[in-house]
């Protein structure tokens, strides 16, 4: 390992949210890497062609591999893997707009090389709901001493829907909910029917990080994130 004293922040999105947003940047900007392949899609139909393909996909892996164990202690990438596994896991991370929000494929491999006090798993309900403990928890895990923090600024949104830069700051009221601003994510049918089908195919992966909350491994998962993936 590069360095095992290394201390690792990760920071989630609900998963159907992130896939949401990751599918809406890339369809809006041209000049991104994936627009070519949302551009002529709705999210309902992208939602389709790639859960059949990761789905299909984890079928062929399941071949060279055990059930997928819950409680199982993570094995990371690499040598500890066997082959079904290293299968899966290209699985989703061949599939950036919707594979990356199987948050468990990847942090199985931080849990498998750090012990829990190196690595803070922060979400982004708490970021916007209490930004100030959330830097706290932050400052405190990296040993860092506390900075003071003008409350202005701290109550902004920055690189939003409406305003996509760092420089760029507005009101959380201000911004509108993406099915509310893009035509693309109107709630008709179609949409509400892929947010369904992501909800269920992204629930197996959230009960493992449920298991790994409970056993202390990360923070406890957002109370609306137990409710949707129960």
């Amino acid at each position: 390992m590069l360095n095992p004293k290394m201390k690792i922040i990760v920071v989630l999105r609900d998963p159907v949210q992130r896939a949401l947003s990751r599918f809406l940047e890339q369809k809006r900007n041209e000049r991104f890497p994936l627009h070519r392949e949302v551009k002529n899609h709705t999210f309902a139909t992208f939602v389709d062609q790639e859960i059949a393909d990761m789905t299909a996909c984890v079928e062929r892996a399941s071949a060279f591999k055990n059930q997928l164990a819950t409680g199982a202690v993570p094995v990371g990438w690499g040598g500890g893997m066997s082959l079904g596994q290293w299968m899966e896991a290209q699985c989703f991370a061949r599939k950036n707009i919707i594979g990356w929000s199987a948050y468990d494929v990847f942090l199985e491999n931080y849990l498998a090389h750090f012990p829990p006090d190196q690595v803070l798993v922060l979400y982004t309900n708490e970021l916007a709901e209490n930004p100030l403990s959330t830097i706290r928890k932050t400052e405190a895990f990296l040993g860092a001493p506390e900075f003071k923090y003008d409350p202005t600024r701290l109550s902004m949104v920055f690189n939003s829907r409406a305003c996509y830069h760092w420089k760029c700051a507005k009101k959380a009221n201000e911004i509108k909910a993406a099915e509310d601003s893009e035509p693309v994510t109107a709630r008709t049918a179609p949409f509400l029917e892929a947010v369904s089908r992501l909800t269920a195919f992204f629930k197996p992966r959230m009960q493992r990080m449920f298991k790994w909350a409970e056993e202390g491994r990360i923070a406890d998962v957002p109370p609306a994130w137990r409710s949707t993936y129960a």
